[in-house]
């Protein structure tokens, strides 16, 4: 598992592993020197592509669950299974947290009573969430909408919160194409919670990172290096009213209707939280199965 460090944070791994190996404390300078070393020594490597939390392992996908001691879970057609070592690369950012351990025994069915949607828009949901476990295909962007009270927050949370994790669940609509950009590239999914409009650069954007896209920017420092970020990304937005829908960005979006929650019939925020983490990890493992049943049925869908 890779992780996105920069300075001093590579320099701190690099003093970490010199005091294991030699129990002493490595000079400044020596460090600085041997970074750069591995810097000349990288640039002449063959490049290796990265995932984040989902990739393809030939006609496996493999499952980073985020993990300090690198467990990941490989699906092919034939089910599901955790293993120790991740065949494939993942980056790691600080947007990438760690999922449960999957477990057998649960049913897509329990996610049900936690959402307030009807019984078509729940299928909906349910094949957004296997589609959002494929990495190389186009995900359309999942809009919850409805009035005050309808739990658009707690519903995007636990719907993306099934096959991915983040210290940063939810959050605000980004300011420009720039903040945008980097941080959806840094995630594999992204709610945007309470959007009240769409203007056009925003819409644009999250075309291109639904569909697959790059970004490019100057290096810091520099008068002409340029730093080029490729992503395809899953995108959730909830809002009340976000207003007209430009065409392109219409044509991408899952639009799925809350119901109204009685008075009677509302739980608090923690309570409802506290069955969906008891319930992930065999919602999780109900998921991944329904996802090997999907990749088996693939090669028969046109």
């Amino acid at each position: 598992v890779a992780s996105r460090r920069e300075g001093s944070a590579r320099k701190s791994t690099l003093a970490s592993l010199y005091f294991d190996e030699h129990a002493s404390v490595a000079g400044s300078a020596s460090l600085e020197d041997a970074l750069g070393v591995l810097r000349g020594q990288a640039m002449k490597t063959e490049p290796r592509e990265l995932a984040i939390r989902y990739g393809r392992d030939g006609d496996k996908i493999v499952a980073d669950l985020g993990r300090v001691d690198g467990k990941a879970v490989v699906i092919d057609a034939a089910g599901w299974r955790v293993v120790d070592r991740s065949p494939i690369l993942f980056e790691r950012t600080e947007l990438v947290g760690e999922l449960p351990i999957p477990v057998e025994g649960g049913t897509v069915e329990e996610l049900r009573g936690l959402l307030n949607v009807g019984d078509d828009e729940f299928n909906e949901v349910i094949g957004w969430i296997v589609a959002a476990m494929i990495p190389d295909v186009t995900h359309p962007i999942l809009m919850l909408a409805g009035g005050q009270g309808t739990g658009k927050t707690c519903a995007a949370t636990m719907i993306v919160g099934v096959f991915d994790a983040s210290d940063a669940p939810t959050r605000t609509q980004p300011r420009d194409p720039e903040n945008f950009f980097l941080s959806v590239s840094g995630s594999w999914s992204s709610v945007f919670d309470n959007v009240s409009a769409m203007p056009p650069w925003l819409s644009d954007a999250m075309c291109m990172a639904a569909t697959g896209g790059s970004f490019a920017k100057r290096k810091l420092y520099t008068d002409r290096g340029l730093s080029i970020v490729g992503f395809r990304r899953l995108q959730v937005l909830t809002g009340i009213d976000v207003g007209a829908l430009r065409g392109d960005f219409a044509e991408r979006v899952v639009l799925v209707e809350l119901d109204k929650i009685p008075k009677e019939g509302r739980r608090s925020e923690t309570e409802i939280m506290a069955r969906f983490k008891e319930l992930r990890p065999r919602l999780l493992g109900a998921f991944l199965e329904l996802l090997a049943k999907t990749m088996a049925a693939l090669p028969s869908v046109k």
